[in-house]
């Protein structure tokens, strides 16, 4: 349980700092496009949102110098805990820990359950038009759509083999399926249409399929879920729809003579008009949006230029510049992260030092009888006549010395210990005091026990014999 735990947490912070990226490279993208509005072609624009995509899957951190965090002070993770700052008594770290705890804990928890929301309701949707779309369709039997349509396939090289089918209740084309793409033409659309219409129609939705939209329609769908409580994803997805559909028009005006280019945008006009917006499937595309869309439609194929060589270099100075400023980390130094890890570790040494050598409080003593006297802090007992220490049995040596020089001898005090606690000194000042006292009493009873010793007499020189000269005595008195 607790592995699973960290897995999670783990998880969470990973996605949470790359959805905060992922918000910065949007912020980019939409810089550049509003600098470079009519210098870059709409290829380029629609290929600038998939660096969305790769540093929301990015699974590891490059470093660069040119990365934008080397001016933005931002985290790897979320969650992640300066360590010099966790150094701190224990009830501080229990209050931020379970203050922070509690509430990230909870947000991973609503995380889970949204995605889990999200994930049920794309999937059960999808399947709905998928359902409505096998019943409610039928394959194309008109030769000369077909033939328009394989001639199309051939122009465009397009090998994946696509259905053709129609619709009675769907009132505009789509392309629907990954795996198996089908192209979905309503009866009233090929009622209405020319046969010029209806290429310029089979064109655009050829083109989303050589470029594999709807893929790359469910990767960013799938990535919406993990990052569904982020706005600015959901926003960028919308815009990349957008710019997908100005893409595929600009794909298909370079399959058509330019004469034929104003008829296209016509077509799109009268499609745009006459058909209401289906229902957005992650699986499927096609040729509804809104006025706002349809305005820059028309302007960039008014505007249109077939091998501008130029624009495609500065859209790929664009991409470029973005995917080295977003999509790395910053450059980390070496030796600041080396000094930063050594203070790190002298803090943590220090704080363990600080704790061992703290003296704890003793809440209990063991005495001489085998029994455990309980003593709070800063509380002092009386002496037990067990605990009083037992004064040295020292067997008095009679000394000879002359009267004058014989003087009472001092029993030696011991030294007061220079730091002990408050009980611990008062203990120790009794037991000297007693110690005292029993000294003085055994040196008196040595002194009435001692006999008097006699001094002594000095040496007697006895005559010499005759025969030899006497020697000369030489006393020296001392």
């Amino acid at each position: 349980m607790n592995r699973t735990n960290e897995l999670l947490t783990g998880l969470y912070d990973w996605i949470l700092s790359v959805s905060v990226m992922a918000a910065v490279t949007v912020v980019l993208i939409m810089l550049a496009q509003r600098i470079l509005h009519k210098r870059i072609k709409p290829r380029w624009q629609y290929l600038m949102w998939l660096l969305v995509i790769v540093r929301l899957l990015l699974p590891w951190d490059l470093e660069s110098n040119l990365s934008i965090y080397n001016w933005l002070t931002y985290p790897g993770t979320i969650h992640e805990l300066d360590p010099a700052a966790q150094l701190g008594t224990q009830s501080e770290h229990v209050v931020i820990e379970s203050a922070k705890g509690f509430f990230y804990r909870y947000s991973m928890y609503i995380w889970l359950l949204g995605t889990a929301i999200f994930g049920i309701y794309t999937i059960v949707i999808n399947r709905r038009f998928s359902l409505k779309l096998t019943n409610e369709t039928r394959p194309m039997t008109d030769i000369g759509v077909l033939t328009l349509f394989s001639q199309c396939q051939k122009v465009m090289s397009v090998h994946k083999p696509v259905a053709l089918v129609v619709s009675d209740k769907l009132s505009t084309p789509t392309l629907f399926g990954f795996k198996r793409p089908r192209l979905v033409m309503p009866q009233t659309v090929l009622n209405s249409l020319s046969q010029e219409q209806l290429r310029h129609v089979f064109l655009h939705e050829l083109a989303h399929c050589k470029r594999n939209d709807i893929g790359i329609n469910w990767i960013m769908q799938f990535l919406l879920i993990i990052h569904w409580f982020n706005p600015v994803l959901w926003y960028a997805h919308q815009r990349m729809r957008e710019d997908q559909e100005i893409a595929s028009d600009a794909l298909a005006l370079t399959y058509l003579d330019p004469d034929k280019r104003e008829d296209y945008g016509y077509t799109l006009i009268q499609l745009l008009e006459s058909c209401a917006r289906p229902v957005s499937v992650p699986g499927n595309v096609n040729l509804s949006g809104s006025k706002a869309q349809l305005k820059r439609r028309i302007i960039m194929i008014k505007q249109f230029q077939f091998n501008s060589y130029r624009w495609s270099f500065v859209g790929l100075a664009a991409v470029l510049i973005i995917s080295g400023c977003s999509l790395t980390n910053a450059k980390v130094d070496q030796k600041s992260a080396e000094s930063t890890s050594s203070v790190v570790d002298q803090k943590t040494v220090d704080q363990k030092t600080t704790d061992t050598s703290t003296p704890k409080p003793e809440t209990g003593k063991t005495t001489e009888s085998g029994t455990v006297v309980e003593t709070k802090p800063g509380e002092t007992t009386a002496p037990t006549p067990s605990e009083e220490p037992k004064p040295t049995s020292t067997s008095p040596v009679v000394k000879e010395t002359s009267p004058q020089t014989a003087a009472p001898s001092t029993p030696e005090l011991r030294p007061a210990p220079t730091a002990a606690p408050a009980g611990q000194r008062v203990e120790e000042s009794r037991s000297a005091t007693a110690e005292q006292r029993r000294a003085e009493e055994s040196r008196r009873a040595a002194a009435a026990v001692q006999p008097v010793s006699e001094p002594r007499q000095a040496p007697v020189v006895k005559p010499a014999e005759e025969s030899r000269p006497a020697p000369v005595a030489q006393v020296v008195s001392q």
